[in-house]
């Protein structure tokens, strides 16, 4: 084989090696404890279960939830918070929340059911 061709040949090996090895940047990253520190402060709309109305917004620090693999720790102290600011009964609370890590959208809602204003 040619010098030439066998240059080409190894890095043409070489390259597919490194190309199959890589780990895939970021391309679908999941919540973890790291993650979500990163992300700082998570915005939290508000809504009235009771009457469909969105109230607003509350901050929340991101922090990682094991159980819920989300990045919104305590759902009750958030559902708390709505409920303080914009005056309504703590049943009655639904909320919903975004973030991104890496390239992936991460959307989430509470309650679960009877909270349709809510949902994404």
């Amino acid at each position: 084989m040619h010098h030439m061709c066998k240059r080409v040949f190894i890095v043409g090996i070489f390259s597919a090696i490194m190309i199959l090895s890589a780990h895939p940047s970021n391309a679908q990253s999941n919540p973890s404890a790291e993650s979500c520190i990163d992300l700082g402060m998570i915005d939290v709309q508000c809504f009235n279960c009771a009457t469909g109305e969105y109230l607003g917004k509350i901050n929340v620090q991101a922090a990682y939830d094991d159980w819920n693999k989300d990045c919104l720790p305590s759902k009750d102290q958030a559902r708390s918070r709505c409920s303080n600011a914009y005056g309504i009964p703590l049943n009655d609370v639904g909320m919903k929340w975004q973030y991104r890590i890496g390239l992936t959208d991460w959307k989430n809602y509470s309650p679960r059911n009877n909270c349709p204003c809510a949902q994404w």
